[in-house]
């Protein structure tokens, strides 16, 4: 989703980051293909304000592996 360089780079305190984890569990309650595409979307767009971006790029390959939704 993301470059390496902003992996990187912390910000604990900014909002995106509950949101993201917010979007995630929603996508791992509704495993909905339409919905997961909708966040992979936004992370990317948000891409350079999210916090713990492999934490979060994780739970989304979780979550896509339980729908069959492939990020690579």
């Amino acid at each position: 989703l993301c470059t390496s360089e902003l992996q990187e780079k912390p910000c604990r305190s900014h909002p995106y980051h509950l949101w993201s984890h917010w979007d995630i569990e929603v996508a791992r309650v509704a495993e909905q293909r339409l919905l997961l595409a909708w966040i992979i979307g936004r992370c990317s767009t948000l891409c350079k304000k999210l916090c713990h971006l492999r934490e979060v790029q994780g739970l989304l390959r979780v979550a896509g592996r339980r729908i069959g939704y492939r990020l690579y």
